[in-house]
């Protein structure tokens, strides 16, 4: 028998706790943060490696030395 949904770990499984006692007592605000700051480093990472890759292809490859 599977686990449904994203329930915490086995406490929860077999009835030790329910789910609502083990909802962290995190702010959406601190949740919206998070996410931001994910979304702005890695659209940042991800803007500095498109950049990298486009300015390498139009390099060209290095000419063949004989």
């Amino acid at each position: 028998m599977g686990v449904g949904g994203s329930r915490p770990p086995a406490l929860i499984v077999y009835g030790l706790m329910k789910t609502r006692d083990a909802v962290s007592p995190i702010a959406t605000s601190q949740v919206f943060i998070s996410l931001i700051a994910f979304v702005l480093v890695y659209g940042f990472l991800g803007a500095v490696g498109f950049y990298l890759i486009v300015s390498n292809a139009k390099k060209g490859p290095k000419p063949v030395s004989a």
